[in-house]
């Protein structure tokens, strides 16, 4: 007689045993929609285990889709698990490490130590898997990332280089096409005509990944960056270089949304001297359109790209903090530790306007009346 096989309980946590630990995922190969399956493993630098990182936008942070971890059940967003079924092998193991997988996110603590190893993973992963998002059901990843091939590869005949030579350089926008922009094609007089071409690039550079905090410091972090899109993969490179052609002709890029104002990013901070300690509230402003799941990690996903020597106990990620009480740090190392009053520049007191925090661009419900502003020394000096 058959009995009812028990269903898997929840997937339980043991807690880490160093204090520099973490854990990598061994993501078991598979077939399809076949269920994903991984093992999770404690190991310290000093192991030299060789894994990926897998860089992607969390989209809604409820978990709705299963996989098996220890063939017991742990919950992952719908976008992860799309990644996870794309990225895994169909033969052999791929070791990776993923924020959501191998961070218990119920453990307050553990959440701010592995946040502050996170540039150290990303530096030391074999490489960095970009996972822009699933195809939609026209499939339309195919054409999209074909076509950014394409236009990226138009740019370097124009400039004599080849996209291996991108590999190299650091700051694409500013040293590749900014400088060169009188030898490049505007866009929209580049030869590329077909409006399908233009929609399906487009598509593709307005998945949610391109708005996400934390992927200025992922993809900073190393220089081996597969970029993913559904079955499709391209070079970081290619998408980078595409990106930045498209700001160079600002009516083009208006055209294209609000796709201007977050790839210029790249071009803004270009200059080394914007991550030097006197600028980095600047940098915050600069990333006030970009978004996270928690607000916090506004502040704790650009921190080790920033020079926080002075004060940077204070910006430590702690997810036991408030929301507001770490923006209020992010102002208070500013004035105390660097004397830097920039942060007053940033707002002015307008009656009757919800408050809106200083740099960061976040509302919240507090007594002062005082809205963000694009810097100005004269008019926040009549508000003084």
């Amino acid at each position: 007689m058959e009995t009812e096989q028990e269903a898997p309980g929840p997937y339980e946590y043991s807690a880490l045993q160093h204090a520099i630990s973490f854990r990598i995922a061994k993501l078991l190969p598979g077939h399809g929609d076949a269920p994903v399956q991984c093992t999770l493993e404690e190991v310290q630098w000093s192991d030299g285990r060789h894994f990926e990182a897998i860089s992607y936008a969390w989209g809604d942070p409820t978990p709705k889709d299963l996989i098996l971890a220890h063939d017991r059940i742990l919950g992952v967003t719908k976008n992860l698990h799309s990644a996870l079924l794309h990225l895994r092998h169909e033969e052999t193991p791929r070791y990776i490490w993923v924020d959501a997988i191998c961070t218990n996110q119920n453990d307050i603590p553990e959440r701010g130590a592995q946040v502050r190893q996170m540039r150290r993973i990303f530096e030391k992963a074999t490489s960095v898997l970009i996972w822009l998002g699933p195809d939609n059901d026209a499939g339309q990843a195919a054409l999209a990332v074909r076509s950014v091939q394409q236009i990226a590869e138009l740019i370097c005949q124009q400039l004599g280089i080849s996209l291996e030579d991108l590999s190299a350089v650091e700051q694409i926008y500013h040293t590749v096409l900014f400088e060169n922009r009188h030898r490049l094609a505007l866009p929209s007089e580049c030869g590329i005509v077909p409006r399908d071409v233009w929609d399906a690039v487009l598509w593709l550079y307005r998945h949610p990944y391109f708005t996400r905090v934390w992927v200025i410091q992922e993809i900073n972090a190393n220089r081996s960056r597969p970029t993913f899109c559904g079955r499709h993969i391209i070079s970081w490179e290619a998408v980078e270089l595409v990106a930045g052609y498209m700001v160079l002709e600002s009516t083009f890029a208006h055209k294209c949304g609000d796709l201007g104002s977050t790839f210029c990013w790249w071009a803004s901070t270009a200059p080394s001297e914007l991550r030097s300690a006197s600028n980095w509230l600047h940098i915050l402003y600069l990333a006030s359109k970009f978004v996270a799941s928690d607000a916090r990690d506004v502040v704790y996903g650009l921190r080790e790209m920033m020079n926080c020597r002075a004060g940077g106990a204070l910006l430590d990620p702690d997810y036991s903090k408030a929301t507001l009480q770490t923006y209020r740090d992010v102002v208070e190392t500013s004035l105390f530790n660097y004397k830097n009053t920039n942060a007053l520049l940033y707002v002015s007191a307008v009656e009757g306007r919800p408050f809106v925090d200083p740099v960061l661009g976040r509302g919240h419900a507090v007594p002062e009346p005082v809205s963000v502003r694009q810097p100005h020394a004269l008019e926040a000096g009549r508000r003084l």
